[in-house]
């Protein structure tokens, strides 16, 4: 399925971690990717790195990955058909994604990843666990949202620190772009948020059995 469902990964490092994180992302999952680029503020040029103008900070994030989409978007419009964005400490199994996007159509606007249901009205996918567009929804973000000012950037008691993925989760829905099930056909969630021993072990934070969209289920 390589060629018939194309992701196009983008994935937030720093110059610090070029040569140990994003060295062994590099090595192992990105390079299932039919392409990926490491979103990140250096003087480094190289042909898998969108340089941005803004420093390393968490306030920050949302930025370069507003301007990540948008050069997707100038640069590589109808070369994918999804696009994965994740940090360098984020692990994905390409196969299972590809074989999940399979059963949608990257021609209709939609995005997928672990859901919480709060802040925004249709809800939003996790940064942590990543999350996936669509080529229509990159279109819309890009054309209907951030390009007609209807994502403002706006600091708010529910998002002090300007967190990238409640954000990126208001610029879809401003652009109609629709949270799409990403669940297995068990109900089982394919996208999370912390490492794997913390969902095995139920060492998950508190906020995860309230925010999320489906809850934790602890067994003992």
């Amino acid at each position: 399925m390589y060629q018939k469902i194309r992701i196009f990964c983008i994935i937030l490092t720093t110059e610090n971690d070029l040569y140990t994180k994003a060295a062994i992302v590099n090595s192992t999952w990105a390079r299932r990717c039919n392409k990926h680029f490491f979103i990140m503020s250096s003087n480094i040029r190289k042909p898998d790195i969108i340089l941005s103008e803004y420093p390393d900070e968490r306030k920050y994030l949302i930025y370069k990955v507003r301007s990540a989409f948008e050069f997707l978007y100038d640069k590589y419009r109808g070369s994918f058909d999804w696009v994965l964005k994740g940090d360098d400490d984020t692990y994905v199994i390409v196969e299972n994604l590809r074989y999940l996007l399979s059963h949608y159509n990257a021609t209709k606007p939609g995005y997928l990843g672990y859901k919480f249901d709060k802040f925004v009205a249709n809800g939003y996918m996790s940064g942590g666990g990543g999350y996936v567009i669509s080529r229509q929804g990159v279109k819309q973000l890009v054309e209907n949202g951030i390009r007609k000012k209807k994502c403002p950037i706006v600091q708010t008691e529910d998002n002090p620190e300007l967190s990238e993925d409640l954000l990126i989760g208001e610029c879809l829905q401003n652009s109609h772009v629709p949270t799409l099930n990403s669940r297995d056909i068990y109900g089982r969630d394919t996208f999370h948020p912390y490492p794997l021993q913390q969902h095995l072990l139920g060492d998950l934070p508190s906020y995860m059995y309230s925010w999320s969209k489906v809850r934790p289920v602890e067994v003992r």
